[in-house]
């Protein structure tokens, strides 16, 4: 058993590579419609990705707007939160087309590295990159695994013996043409499971290119902190360290280190000029729902399994923001961790010109990063998941009040 232990822990180690080598999905990416290099491919993905969003919108509003049937409980729910999710995603996929150029330069910045050191790296420092990329790699697959199969149960979730028979399509929807042959009934499932599979990529590639351009966001923080302390020994002499030779290669590093916390800033503005718009809608739109939900379960009487599953949804939607939230606190983590560093080094025992330039690095680091939803009109910190119920408990407030 101890032996199994052992093996199982040194197969757990992480395989050193260059930057060059590291996952960068751009095959993922491109089949998607977030990556655009004039290519007729890319071209032609980006159009049906547009077209088959916003028609899934079209596709879902018709029916709520202009009911002439009657919809249970179950099926009004479904369908407002289905057309919900697709009118967020109608918003936001506009701003990835835009900004298409910009992504390309994040991922290629994840590749070629954000700041080459003038002092090749240890064997530590090349760990902790690799680390990343190993746990790039693991996230890729289970965020496709789980994401499909989600997608599949929710749209098999809909077929029934009951609704075939009668030709009702899994979710409801407008089609030009009535409902009313197999033929066509094949032809809306299809045509429903095609915008499914179209809005599930675009949920995949949301999220697992910004959880990627974070994980390699606290990779470059952790290799800041590990060159500092490298740079920084502690313990010298104090004969040593007021040498020419040793203030020459103190100020050599510090300069690398002050230059790379630059990169990662302009790393941190690009991420946040990418998914800002993001950010922001996710950030209101949940809060509305999570308000819209309250609001119907207190003033509207509802069963118990009518009640589970608003819950289910509202659960579902706060997996959406769970990802933000989270590492928006965990950026304003590595921001104090990093100004901790600068702080445990010795000054005392530093040359005047090592002295002055770490306090201008210390004082670059007052202001906390923070992941925003950027909008000058609104700024929405997602540093605290507490932050969002507050909000969701004022708004839901503010409605019964107005009832």
């Amino acid at each position: 058993m101890l032996l199994c232990w052992k093996k199982k822990k040194e197969k757990q180690k992480p395989v050193i590579k260059e930057q060059h080598d590291f996952a960068n999905n751009y095959r993922l990416f491109k089949y998607i419609g977030m990556i655009q290099d004039g290519s007729l491919f890319s071209r032609i993905r980006v159009f049906l990705a547009t077209f088959l969003l916003f028609y899934a919108w079209f596709h879902h509003l018709i029916p709520l707007v202009n009911s002439t049937e009657e919809y249970s409980f179950d099926e009004l729910m479904d369908l407002i939160h289905l057309e919900m999710v697709y009118f967020l995603w109608c918003i936001v996929w506009p701003s990835y087309i835009i900004r298409a150029p910009l992504f390309t330069s994040l991922a290629s910045k994840i590749q070629n590295g954000l700041y080459t050191y003038s002092d090749p790296l240890t064997l530590e420092e090349k760990t902790i990159l690799s680390t990343a990329n190993d746990a790039v790699v693991r996230m890729t697959k289970i965020s496709v695994y789980v994401y499909v199969c989600g997608g599949i149960g929710i749209f098999l979730k809909g077929m029934n013996k009951e609704r075939m028979r009668k030709l009702q399509l899994p979710n409801i929807g407008w089609f030009p043409f009535a409902i009313n042959s197999l033929s066509r009934y094949a032809i809306g499932c299809l045509c429903q499971a095609i915008m499914g599979i179209n809005a599930i990529s675009i949920a995949i590639g949301t999220f697992m290119s910004f959880a990627i351009f974070l994980i390699h966001y606290e990779a470059q923080f952790k290799l800041l902190r590990t060159h500092l302390k490298r740079s920084f020994p502690k313990n010298v002499p104090l004969r040593i360290a007021q040498t020419d030779k040793y203030k020459k290669v103190s100020l050599r590093r510090l300069k690398d280190c002050y230059r790379h916390h630059l990169a990662i800033l302009g790393f941190h503005q690009e991420i946040m000029k990418y998914y800002g718009i993001l950010l922001l809608v996710f950030r209101v739109a949940i809060v509305m729902w999570m308000c819209t939900l309250a609001y119907v379960t207190v003033m509207v009487d509802v069963n118990a399994h009518n009640l589970l599953k608003m819950l289910s949804f509202a659960s579902t939607e706060l997996l959406y923001v769970f990802l933000f939230s989270f590492r928006g606190q965990d950026v304003t983590d590595w921001n104090y961790q990093w100004r901790e560093e600068l702080y445990s080094i010795q000054w005392w025992e530093q040359p005047k010109e090592v002295k002055t330039n770490i306090g201008i690095m210390v004082l670059g680091t007052t202001q906390p990063l923070l992941l925003y939803g950027v909008w000058k009109i609104a700024l929405y910190s997602h540093e605290k998941l507490s932050d969002i119920g507050n909000e969701s408990f004022s708004f839901f407030n503010m409605l019964r009040a107005i009832n």
